[in-house]
């Protein structure tokens, strides 16, 4: 394809995310080549809100997650800045049918020091220091995503695989199901939903862009479309992705807000309306869903590889895969092949988002926008050079001063024929994506690229947890990703360098290999 101007990639370094949090509220007003019909800038399209030259700029919200670096090896960037996301997670694999559309979780909120945070690494952490957002993630279809080839796509069907994956692949979004603590989460309305609950959304990532990333829409590379899991189902606002307004992301009376401690049951999975997330909190007794539809405002942006607009259509969301399955040799099999991480079904932590006011030593001023804070000051852009809180040894540990662990049970999905949540999970893999975002990082070699990441401290890594209180019998254990702990089972090693594992080379299609993670497994699922 022959492209003109400034759509032509003459940058040596692409985009390619993978999720994104939405909080873009004010947007740039003034026309550009990206611009709508009626002239304005596409309201909310782009997560990062760094487009190029007179693109369109919305409000950026620095949540984009990871996206699989280019094929010349060089980092996630746009308009000469990093956009990438450190989201160590859990993946969980299964051949079963239905384990890659229809998965019920059990989790445990953490628990926040008696007293507010005062900036000390020696002082009461909380939680939003830490993370801003954990989240569950599922791989959706999307007809105008990547790699747009084909305008067809299955649901719920295994005969969307392709090892290695193609440009023939149907078009793929990714889920995430996420969680925000309370206090001060950049991602939603700038100090989370308030100062006492957890909230929750729906929220869905696509990317504006072809198979080997040579042709970008600029003006809205990751569209996202947003919506709080309410109680009554409706959201509060647009979903997006381009008709956002400021109820988008102002929770409402019907916002599920649970408590810090709370039990709670989250079902991720298919209906003949679209995609479901529900939320049972079991601690208060209340309940919230959301359905991905185009019946409750849900959208899609249309690919325009000529114009580049931004301009979306109504669209239901289902899952992309029947299972959940493992990968074959260097190919990923359940995955949206635009995405750093090579995961279907699987639990993360959104770190590196919240750092001390330091800009005179970060790079490029990469740490992003400050604000006083409800409680203290912090910055909410990418933590680039690994200083902030998320990488030093305060995480939970059993200590007074730290949180209480999130515990995240091993999903099931649902047995055909029963109607129960019982069907476990086979194996797991320990991923982190520090490769893709390590800037000295030679993905094509493994050269440079180091775990703990460069001017970490400390690097959170995976354990399972012993049983706790709330979570059924038949649960032997929990997940979670932080520091040692005393209640903990399995530490895999006790360190990040022996559990998240050697660099993992991986066969992304078109003749493109190459590590983007630290990885250990696939192995046998030690806490089903």
């Amino acid at each position: 394809m022959k492209l003109s101007g400034h759509h032509r990639l003459s940058r040596t370094r692409v985009l390619i995310s993978v999720t994104a949090l939405v909080s873009a509220l004010a947007i740039a007003t003034a026309p550009g080549p990206g611009a709508v019909a009626n002239g304005t800038a596409p309201r909310g399209a782009d997560c990062n809100g760094l487009g190029a030259g007179a693109h369109a700029k919305p409000t950026p919200n620095y949540g984009c997650t990871e996206i699989r670096r280019s094929n010349d090896g060089a980092r996630a960037e746009i308009n000469g800045k990093y956009v990438g996301h450190d989201e160590p997670l859990i993946s969980y694999y299964s051949d079963k049918p239905g384990s890659g559309n229809n998965v019920q979780y059990r989790i445990k909120l953490p628990v926040d020091p008696p007293r507010p945070p005062d900036g000390r690494l020696d002082g009461p952490i909380s939680t939003f220091q830490l993370y801003p957002a954990f989240w569950l993630s599922m791989v959706l279809c999307d007809t105008q995503s990547f790699p747009e080839t084909t305008r067809t796509c299955k649901r719920d069907s295994d005969s969307n695989i392709q090892v290695p994956f193609t440009e023939t692949h149907a078009g793929t979004a990714f889920l995430e199901t996420q969680f925000y603590p309370p206090g001060w989460s950049p991602f939603i309305t700038q100090f989370s939903c308030d100062q006492t609950h957890w909230c929750a959304s729906m929220h869905i990532n696509s990317l504006q862009g072809n198979f080997d990333f040579s042709v970008l829409n600029e003006n809205c590379e990751e569209p996202t479309a947003f919506a709080f899991i309410q109680r009554d189902g409706k959201p509060t606002g647009p979903p997006g992705p381009d008709n956002f307004t400021a109820a988008s992301f102002t929770p409402n009376p019907q916002t599920l807000l649970m408590n810090p401690g709370d039990d709670l049951r989250v079902t991720i999975r298919d209906t003949e309306h679209g995609l479901l997330n529900k939320i049972e909190d079991l601690t208060t007794g209340q309940t919230g869903f959301m359905v991905g539809s185009a019946g409750n405002g849900f959208r899609h942006i249309m690919w325009d590889h000529d114009k580049f607009t931004c301009k979306g259509r109504p669209y239901t969301y289902h899952p992309m895969y029947s299972t959940s399955s493992a990968p074959s040799g260097q190919s990923p099999t359940t995955w949206a092949g635009w995405t750093a991480h090579t995961v279907n079904v699987s639990t993360s932590l959104e770190i590196g988002h919240f750092e001390r006011p330091d800009a005179g030593n970060d790079p490029d001023g990469e740490e992003g926008p400050c604000f006083p804070g409800p409680t203290i000051p912090g910055c909410i852009g990418t933590d680039a050079d690994f200083d902030g809180y998320s990488y030093h040894h305060v995480y939970p540990d059993g200590k007074a001063k730290h949180p209480t662990p999130v515990l995240v049970s091993s999903p099931a999905s649902r047995r055909h024929g029963t109607g129960r949540y019982d069907d476990p999970y086979s194996q797991v893999t320990l991923e982190t994506d520090l490769p893709a975002i390590e800037a000295d990082c030679n993905v094509l070699t493994g050269e440079g690229c180091t775990n703990p990441p460069p001017g970490a401290a400390f690097y959170p890594f995976p354990h399972t947890m012993k049983p706790s209180a709330g979570f059924p019998a038949s649960q032997r254990c929990q997940w979670t990703i932080g520091a040692n702990h005393p209640r903990q089972k399995n530490a895999f090693g006790g360190n990040p360098i022996a559990a998240w594992g050697p660099l993992q080379f991986t066969d992304f299609g078109g003749g493109f290999i190459a590590a983007l993670n630290n990885a250990r497994g696939p192995f046998a699922n030690p806490c089903p």
